[in-house]
Formats: structure tokens, sequence, C-alpha cells
């Protein structure tokens, strides 16, 4: 069964969440009350056992399905150049963060930095009551200016239309490449009603 890689991602997601979430445990409730308890407690036990076996078997089949998937998706990846981009795209976003945080970082007012300073050696020879942290003598100070801060404005716009350009391509790349799905996943994702 051939999908595109597009929805070989939704269907690996899926999965994800489906294996993530799987709920298989060794024990069972009993109901003392029920006639089949009280009349054959150890076939009970054999049918809940075979139970539990198979569930299990059932979250093998479906974490081995999440494993060929997420194989076919990073060969598709490879081969069809979105890992190349899925680093560009890093590379961009983590530009993105830093110029971001420069750019919205406050800005020290060098008029008044004197004040401050003046403030600051001041505050030092009062001394220290009780167990209070003592600063010490250093003030920190931006010292990138509003010149800067347009600059990495500018330059964040740059990034940001980068990482549109990025994430356009490889959305286009993602729907026009396909990747083969088995009979045996396809069944197993159809009786987990994913597919």
């Amino acid at each position: 069964m051939k999908v595109t890689l597009h929805k070989a991602l939704r269907i690996r997601s899926a999965v994800e969440e489906k294996v993530k979430t799987f709920d298989v445990k060794p024990v069972v409730a009993l109901d003392v009350d029920s006639a089949g308890v009280r009349a054959d407690v150890k076939q009970v036990i054999s049918d809940a056992r075979h139970g539990v076996l198979a569930r299990l078997e059932q979250f093998r089949l479906l974490n081995a399905v999440l494993a060929n998937l997420r194989n076919a998706i990073a060969e598709a990846n490879v081969a069809n150049g979105v890992e190349r981009l899925l680093a560009d795209q890093g590379v961009v976003e983590r530009e993105i963060a830093k110029v971001k945080a420069m750019a919205e970082a406050s800005r020290t007012d060098v008029e008044s930095l004197a004040n401050k300073i003046d403030r600051k050696i001041e505050s030092l020879k009062v001394p220290q009551q009780g167990f209070g942290r003592h600063d010490g003598a250093s003030l920190d100070v931006n010292v990138l200016t509003a010149e800067d801060a347009k600059a990495f404005e500018a330059r964040l716009l740059e990034l940001r239309r980068e990482k549109e350009r990025l994430e356009d391509t490889r959305a286009t790349v993602n729907h026009r490449s396909d990747i083969e799905i088995g009979e045996a996943d396809a069944a197993v994702l159809t009786q987990h009603g994913i597919i």
C-alpha cells in the first residue's frame, strides 16, 4: 500500500500514540460472585492468561509496525532531501531563538547608567543585615543599542521568511513522495483503526 510521506507522518503519529497508551497488564479482576469463577477458576485464569498474551502480541505487532514506519520515513526523508531541509530548518530555528532574545532584551539607558552606578556604590557601603544574599559590586547592563535591536528585528524577519520557505518546500516534498506500507503492517493498522 503506497501512501504519501505526509500521510505516513500522520499514521506514524497515530501509531506512536496508540503504542504509548496501549494497556496490557498481567493482572485481571476476578468476580468472585461469578458462577464461572466458582465452578472452574483454573479455566477462568487460563482464558485470562491467553487474553493477556494475545494483547501483548498485538502490542508487539503494533510496535514493529511503528519501527517499520519510522525506517521507511527516514529512508524517504534522506532520499528526497527532507533530512537536509530539517537540518537547515533546525539551524534557522535555533538562530531565531537567539536573535529574538537579543531583539527583545531591555535596553540600558546610557544616560541614567551613571546614576545606577552611584546607587550601587552607595548600597555597597551599607552593611548587609541578616542572612540575605549580597550581590556584590556588579551591575548587569545590556550593551546592545537601539540600532542593534533594529538590525536584530530585520534579521528575525529574514529568518522567519527562510523558515517559512523551508517548511513550504518540506511540505511539497512530503506530499509528492510516497512510501510503501507492507500488507501485514497495513492489516495491523486497519485492525487498530488507524487506517
